[in-house]
């Protein structure tokens, strides 16, 4: 999970945290090492907590194919047919999302050297 994770910013490991955990979040000045041990342990703990009277034994005896334990949500939208209503709609989702992207200059990828 870790090299699967490593990719990842510590902005997006961050919001992970958050997110799909609900964990307050960590202080600024927390290294990327503490973000990532805080991930992967709440990983861990999710896995030891599975439901072992689950009768698909295939999931639980395979950790690839393991879903975690988080609340699922399912929303079933209706169809918005004022297309002026939609414009609107589209400007504040764009608004929104660029509120918090191309904010983080922290690069994504790992170069290293030999």
């Amino acid at each position: 999970l870790r090299s699967q994770l490593e990719c990842w910013s510590t902005t997006k490991l961050r919001r992970r945290l958050v997110s799909d955990f609900g964990q307050e979040p960590l202080p600024e000045n927390c290294g990327r090492g503490v973000v990532m041990d805080q991930l992967l342990t709440l990983y861990a703990k999710e896995s030891n907590n599975h439901d072992d009277t689950n009768d698909d034994h295939n999931e639980r005896r395979n950790p690839q194919r393991q879903r975690g334990m988080r609340k699922m949500i399912r929303n079933y939208g209706i169809l918005i047919k004022d297309t002026a209503l939609l414009d609107r709609l589209l400007v504040a989702l764009m608004e929104w999302k660029n509120g918090w992207t191309n904010t983080n200059n922290e690069r994504t990828a790992i170069h290293a050297e030999n």
